[in-house]
């Protein structure tokens, strides 16, 4: 999964393109779960998660804890685009 995920997040160059929503989809997918099980299983309210996935950004906490239950390092869709970043030397501030 770790190189599925660096080969799937390498044309990031900007926050905005990070959509976890999309690879929080594709595990469950993969795992035969839906959000409503994540939901469950987070023990919070469906429609909150869904909102919250829409958004180009995940609280740390939940990020976190969706990761653990998945058993899939989320935080790594922010990390590859930087240490590519950082090797070709390119600077970006958004």
């Amino acid at each position: 999964m770790k190189q599925n995920l660096k080969k799937n997040f390498n044309h990031v160059r900007d926050l905005r393109d990070i959509h976890l929503e999309n690879l929080v989809k594709t595990v469950l997918d993969r795992e035969d779960h839906t959000l409503l099980w994540l939901a469950r299983e987070l023990n919070i309210d469906y429609s909150s998660l869904c909102k919250t996935m829409k958004k180009n950004h995940i609280p740390v906490p939940l990020l976190w804890q969706i990761s653990v239950l998945l058993r899939v390092n989320l935080f790594s869709v922010y990390f590859y685009p930087l240490e590519d970043m950082f090797a070709s030397g390119e600077k970006k501030h958004d």
